[in-house]
């Protein structure tokens, strides 16, 4: 809760003073003093930056106190565009309980290796905290994790002990991410939901009118799932994206139909997205996705535990290996079933089978003939993303 507001007499903090000053006739009588109150803003802010200060260095004496620490970084970028690392502390008490402390965000005009190596010995010399007990570093970025020049690596020549761990998490949106796009189908598809996404939240006309059709077609409008944002850069992130899509399947498709009759750029988008998403391949994609990404999803929230060790970390991702080749092995059906019913609901076109083409005589080996299914639903298993992906 923000301690101001948009005016000194109705703060927060001003209204937390009147509701103490029912018990207090000291602060109530000074409350109703016409002069130097000491309630202004700029006052309150002396009282934030009093207060976190007294938060920072009671986090720096934990650390103190634990003696060995590892770093944690991470860098960002805020509303005004400018650049900041937050660093945080990891320790373990005498009771072996292990905290992570965030020491707050540092501004940075470049973050190249030098200059987050000048930034973090800065930090640990106002924080009064010897580089010679720090036995760990956890980041991924290549310019803090390389070992020639990177600030790992820098760090390591001051302390040999200092282990460097790329960070589990980072590692794991890395190979989501080259997986995700190796496969053509799959990066299509993500592609084309997040310009779905993209073109009904990026104007408040169409978020508008999309929420209207929500809200008539919804009997629960409290629970209404909005569409949230397509993560572009974060792979771990997206199943929410997939998931408030699926959940308004039918409210998206009424939608697109309605802005596909406007005779402009935007009624050519429309329309080219409700056929996507009319078609059969699109939904059965979609819950492929959803299947893959919740256990994704899992997986990257158990390894940013604070209290995750390298074996746990370990045996969770051999668990997820397992849960996805039991879903490659045996999951197709449940799947495919749920996607039927689905379809039907929509009133989307059932997938049919195709004409057979006959593969060319100089791609044939010997005798043999060209390969044929048995059913559309053995194409859509072995050839159309779902074993493709799922292996």
């Amino acid at each position: 809760m923000a301690l101001r507001g948009h005016t000194d007499d109705n703060s927060n903090f001003y209204q937390l003073l009147k509701l103490r000053s029912n018990d207090s006739k000291e602060l109530e009588g000074w409350l109703i003093r016409t002069k130097c109150k000491w309630i202004s803003h700029e006052v309150q802010n002396e009282i934030l930056s009093l207060l976190s200060q007294y938060v920072q260095t009671y986090l720096i004496n934990q650390i103190k106190s634990a003696k060995y620490f590892s770093i944690i970084i991470n860098e960002t970028t805020d509303n005004t565009c400018t650049e900041q690392v937050s660093i945080c502390f990891r320790i373990v008490d005498d009771n072996f309980n292990i905290s992570e402390l965030f020491l707050g965000f540092f501004d940075t005009e470049y973050t190249n290796s030098i200059a987050l190596f000048t930034l973090i010995t800065n930090v640990l010399t106002k924080f009064g905290l010897a580089i010679s007990d720090c036995r760990g570093q956890c980041y991924g970025a290549a310019n803090v994790s390389g070992h020639i020049s990177g600030l790992q690596k820098r760090i390591v020549e001051l302390e040999n002990r200092d282990i460097y761990v790329h960070c589990v998490a980072h590692t794991l949106n890395l190979v989501v991410q080259d997986a995700m796009l190796k496969i053509d189908k799959s990066r299509d598809f993500l592609s084309m939901i997040k310009s779905i996404i993209v073109f009904v939240r990026s104007s408040p006309k169409r978020q508008a009118i999309f929420n209207t059709l929500q809200a008539e077609q919804e009997q629960d409008i409290i629970n209404c799932k909005t569409l949230r944002p397509f993560c572009p850069t974060r792979g771990c992130m997206r199943i929410k994206s997939l998931k408030t899509l699926y959940d308004n399947y039918a409210v998206l498709i009424e939608f697109l139909h309605n802005i596909s009759k406007e005779k402009n750029e935007n009624g050519a988008k429309a329309s080219g997205y409700g056929k996507q998403l009319l078609s059969f391949d699109f939904l059965f994609y979609t819950k492929v996705m959803i299947i893959i990404f919740e256990r994704v999803e899992i997986l990257n929230a158990e390894l940013q535990r604070i209290s995750l060790s390298f074996q746990e970390a370990q045996l969770k991702i051999e668990n997820i290996m397992i849960s996805i080749q039991q879903l490659r092995d045996t999951g197709f059906d449940d799947l495919w079933e749920q996607v039927l019913v689905k379809s039907s609901e929509l009133k989307l076109k059932k997938p049919n089978e195709q004409r057979i083409k006959k593969t060319p005589k100089k791609l044939l080996q010997g005798n043999s003939e060209g390969h044929t299914f048995s059913s559309v639903r053995e194409k859509y298993k072995t050839s159309r993303c779902y074993i493709i992906i799922i292996k």
